[in-house]
């Protein structure tokens, strides 16, 4: 059954995994275990649960953003294109924070200030881009496209709106809530402040483009073909290791999501969360990081 599950995601992935990423088959079986966890949760839901948590499906599409993030990542890291895997293992990181957030405390009130929060950026940006017009030429291109921005803007708006007051007539929903708007802040309140301090920060080299990488590179060159290996190396378990670390928040989430759901302890994802911390501590000492 595992061999079938690895050639099913390898084939689908159009990747070879064993072939780039020493580690990575168990790796993949643990992903495809937990988000076959999410799923038995959802397929055990009874009506009367979906009245209770009318924001599930919701949760469930961003996990299924995640999980599709963590394969693209596991995918550039088996097509040898590590920056990229990088830059898509931070996504999968913040995504992850945000959906902690959400399963919180009060889920209801903080996913519909997450809906909120895109609504009322929504409308900013599109009169941003209106006000930064500066010619008739610019108008005449850009004015019809911003009319459409609007009008698409107004069916959001109206949606989002309707299915808000349509959950309060069932549920009391907290409108004074407001999801923090700095990630720093949404890092501390799910008790990942350190994460954000070292690996959300490290992996913004690629997603930034800062001087990092360039200086690294630069180091090599210098230093000689020794060194350009070595640095190499360490670049490549450098992005093993953070995308090692967006599958363990990806543990988190499974498991948050079936305390809220279901009420009850998942102990493989104890051991799933053991084995990915294996993995880095492996990549750390061979690294001597």
């Amino acid at each position: 059954m595992p061999k079938t599950q690895i050639k099913e995601f390898e084939n689908h992935h159009n990747i070879k995994i064993k072939e780039n990423w020493n580690d990575g088959e168990d790796c993949v079986l643990n992903l495809i275990k937990l988000r076959a966890k999410i799923q038995l949760i959802m397929s055990n839901l009874k009506n009367d649960d979906f009245h209770k948590y009318p924001t599930v499906g919701i949760i469930l599409q961003l996990t299924e953003r995640i999980y599709e993030q963590i394969t693209g990542s596991i995918s550039c890291v088996c097509t040898k294109n590590h920056s990229s895997s990088e830059v898509l293992s931070r996504t999968a990181i913040e995504s992850s924070v945000n959906i902690l957030l959400m399963l919180k405390g009060d889920t209801e009130s903080k996913t519909f200030s997450w809906l909120k929060k895109y609504i009322s950026d929504d409308i900013n940006h599109i009169q941003n881009w209106e006000d930064s017009l500066k010619n008739d030429e610019e108008k005449r291109i850009h004015l019809p496209r911003i009319t459409t921005r609007r009008e698409l803007h107004t069916l959001k708006k109206e949606f989002v709106n309707t299915y808000i007051e349509q959950v309060k007539e069932v549920l009391e929903i907290d409108e004074t809530y407001t999801l923090p708007r700095k990630y720093l802040k949404r890092f501390q309140e799910v008790d990942e402040e350190i994460t954000y301090h070292t690996v959300y920060s490290r992996l913004s080299a690629t997603t930034h483009l800062n001087a990092e990488d360039t200086i690294s590179y630069m180091m090599a060159k210098i230093y000689g073909d020794e060194q350009q290996l070595q640095i190499g190396l360490e670049h490549i378990a450098f992005s093993e290791f953070m995308l090692i670390y967006s599958l363990l928040f990806y543990t988190k989430i499974v498991d948050k999501f079936i305390l809220k759901y279901s009420s009850k302890e998942d102990d493989e994802i104890t051991k799933i969360e053991e084995n990915y911390l294996s993995v880095m501590n492996k990549i750390s000492e061979t690294q001597n990081w």
